[in-house]
Formats: structure tokens, sequence, C-alpha cells
């Protein structure tokens, strides 16, 4: 047990401690960024299956991993921060960045792996519901798009 759960324990019966266990119960630390936690409970608060985290592919040899996984792996969803695209020490120009994620997604794709991309902007409800029922990630209830 961590000692998140220990201290909401500790204080059953306060006001608000059924939405502090469910909040709790939620968290995932596989979750990397706000913005992967954001999205995971936009997906959830949307009515989508729940997507499993850090997803592992292997294409040709190469280990890729993905934000999101749904289907077993068969769709997979990427949650794109500006700071995944800036230039850092060894990282190469803003140019071989992109061209290497490009790379990279076109090696999932080739294995027949499906892609559906999002960003900062599009974590209002209604966009990202949108972008997310064009892709074909599956709903375990009938919630709104």
């Amino acid at each position: 047990m961590d000692s998140t759960t220990t201290m909401v324990d500790q204080l059953a019966g306060v006001h608000g401690i059924k939405a502090a266990r469910a909040a709790v119960a939620f968290a995932d630390a596989r979750a990397e960024s706000a913005g992967e936690s954001i999205s995971r409970l936009l997906i959830h608060e949307l009515g989508f299956q729940a997507p499993d985290l850090q997803v592992e592919v292997v294409v040709k040899g190469r280990r890729y991993r993905s934000d999101f996984g749904w289907e077993n792996g068969a769709l997979l969803g990427e949650f794109d921060g500006r700071s995944k695209y800036k230039v850092s020490e060894g990282s190469g120009t803003p140019e071989e960045i992109v061209w290497q994620e490009k790379q990279r997604e076109d090696a999932i794709r080739s294995d027949g792996h499906r892609v559906v991309r999002w960003i900062w902007a599009d974590l209002d409800h209604g966009r990202l519901g949108r972008i997310l029922t064009n892709a074909g990630v599956p709903r375990h209830t009938a919630g709104p798009s």
C-alpha cells in the first residue's frame, strides 16, 4: 500500500473522502506527463474503453513505445506536447526530430498498427471525443462524442 492510499484511508468519514478514494484508485504512475494524465481522465469521462498505458510494439526487431493502446496494441494513441519536438542536447535539429518521429510512426503503421494523435488543444471534451471516435477507439458506455 502506498503512502497516498494510507493517508486517504486515515481520513475515513471526512467530507470528500469518497472522491479522494476514487481519484487515488484511478491514478496511474505510468502516465508520464500531465497531458497523458488529463487525456486518460477524459477518455474515461467520455465513455471510451480504458487504454493500456505505455504499450510496447516490436517492428522488425526494433522496440517502440506508445502512450496508449487499445485492442491489444492494434490501435495506438499518442498525446503530443510541444516538448516532444524541442531541441535538446544530442537530439538534433527540429527537422531531424520531426523526421525521426515520422519514421517511427511509419514503421509502426507498416506493421499493421493504427495510430491516432492529439495535442493539448484537443483536450477539449468535444474535440478529443471526435478524434477518438473517428479513429475507432472502442467505447464501454454510450458517452458524448
